[in-house]
């Protein structure tokens, strides 16, 4: 689950149950083409992943989790302090469906170790999503959209001729795969 500008300001904060600390691509792409208003003048947004109290390896109880999360966030309070009874978590909904309300889901004590914020930059351009800061990048004029030198394999003789135009972030568009 994401928000963006209630928990922290001018950024996202990502909250995820499935156990790794990186973004994979898709999430990364889900994120950049969401909130891309909150894009710096870079064309960067600040994404700030929150850890959760427990993690799990299966993709069964995502969407649980994300609802837990959301009715979390809405009475005001940050996820990542809290600890959900992941066995609990299925049944809460239905009686949630059945009553027609959703109320704070029940939680266990919170564990003492925490996992580390990390934070990061997702670019709103290129294909790569990755925002590297002082990166060269050029602009496509048919799509208008940025890209990096190196994600669209443009060097040499090529990039130099491209950086020598009057109008040096431009190119004509290429079919990317």
């Amino acid at each position: 689950m994401s928000t963006a500008g209630i928990l922290s300001r001018n950024c996202v904060d990502v909250f995820d149950s499935l156990a790794g600390d990186t973004l994979d691509i898709s999430l990364t792409r889900q994120l950049a083409d969401m909130y891309k208003t909150l894009a710096d003048e870079d064309g960067a947004v600040k994404v700030i992943r929150k850890p959760v109290q427990q993690q799990h390896t299966g993709k069964e109880n995502c969407g649980p989790f994300e609802i837990a999360f959301a009715a979390t966030v809405c009475s005001g309070l940050d996820p990542s302090a809290c600890a959900f009874f992941e066995c609990a978590l299925h049944q809460h909904i239905c009686e949630g469906f059945e009553t027609g309300t959703i109320r704070l889901f029940p939680q266990g004590l919170p564990s003492m170790k925490r996992a580390k914020e990390m934070k990061t930059y997702v670019s709103i351009h290129c294909n790569c999503y990755e925002h590297m800061s002082g990166s060269e990048m050029v602009q496509c004029n048919g799509h208008q959209r940025w890209y990096h030198f190196n994600c669209i394999n443009c060097h040499g003789k090529a990039r130099d001729k491209i950086l020598q135009q009057e109008s040096p972030l431009q190119f004509q568009p290429l079919t990317l795969s």
